[in-house]
């Protein structure tokens, strides 16, 4: 080999060691311009998100009570189960009051 051909194959090496390094830079740069494109939007606020699973629960925690306050109880009528005086009896029957 001339001492041409050398230079050129070790400027070639260069360069392709070059690029390797630089590639993943580019790479960064690309998904940062794109990053504005997948940014993520959340469609319900957490603040909704937690002011429903609330007032789910609370409303699971109601239906629970009428279903278990009609079938496993003695009551006749669920709505029965939103009577002060009802909770009152069941306080001291646990109680003993």
């Amino acid at each position: 080999m001339t001492n041409n051909e050398t230079k050129l194959e070790e400027q070639e090496n260069q360069q392709l060691n070059e690029e390797t390094v630089t590639e993943p830079r580019r790479n960064k740069k690309k998904k940062k311009e794109n990053a504005w494109f997948w940014k993520r939007t959340r469609l319900i606020p957490i603040w909704f998100r937690i002011l429903l699973s609330l007032v789910l629960i609370l409303l699971a925690a109601v239906a629970g009570a009428m279903i278990g306050y009609t079938l496993i109880g003695d009551g006749t009528n669920p709505m029965e189960v939103l009577n002060p005086d009802t909770w009152i009896h069941i306080f001291d029957i646990i109680y003993g009051g």
